[in-house]
């Protein structure tokens, strides 16, 4: 364990070299996630007529459902926030055992799994997210576990990064690939 607790002080003075700090999610986040769901929805929206109203309406029942979707299914995640000088720029919600499916092949009980990583506009591009997944594979490889995450298969960015980082496709699911990396 204090091989962990170096790494995540690592992770940590990383992050503060770029003025940043992870910290727990809490009630009062809330606004700020909203805004960040819509944030990274805007693309999708971008194409449809849709009144003021009716996108607000949209976005605040779809965050409403993945935040009930979230707490369902990752009930031991870890949801953080990060933050510059006290104001939040993005998070990180990892689980840090899930069991997906089966106990072999692309489905390993045990893996850690990246549920989201999200960053205000003006944050990204700047190798946060690279740190925050390098992070999770980190602690992941400390426990001989492998990470997953889903990426939208429109979302041709993410998934470069991805594979650069080291992940593969493991499986199809529609909309989404699931991805691994061991």
């Amino acid at each position: 364990m204090a091989g962990a607790a170096a790494a995540d002080e690592t992770m940590q003075a990383a992050l503060r070299e770029r003025g940043l700090r992870l910290r727990p999610q809490r009630d009062d986040d809330a606004p700020f996630l909203r805004a960040l769901y819509a944030g990274t929805r805007e693309h999708e929206l971008a194409g449809l007529d849709w009144p003021e109203p009716m996108r607000r309406t949209f976005l605040e029942q779809q965050f409403a459902a993945q935040a009930q979707h979230h707490r369902r299914h990752y009930p031991r995640a870890e949801f953080a926030v990060l933050e510059r000088d006290g104001v939040a720029v993005g998070r990180r919600c990892l689980d840090r055992g899930h069991a997906l499916g089966g106990g072999s092949g692309p489905d390993r009980r045990g893996d850690f799994l990246l549920i989201d990583i999200s960053l205000l506009p003006a944050w990204r591009y700047q190798g946060i997210g690279t740190l925050l997944i390098r992070d999770g594979q980190r602690q992941a490889a400390d426990l001989n576990r492998g990470l997953q995450l889903h990426v939208l298969r429109s979302n041709e960015g993410a998934y470069r990064l991805y594979l650069r980082l080291g992940f593969a496709v493991v499986a199809d699911e529609g909309a989404y690939l699931r991805m691994r990396w061991a």
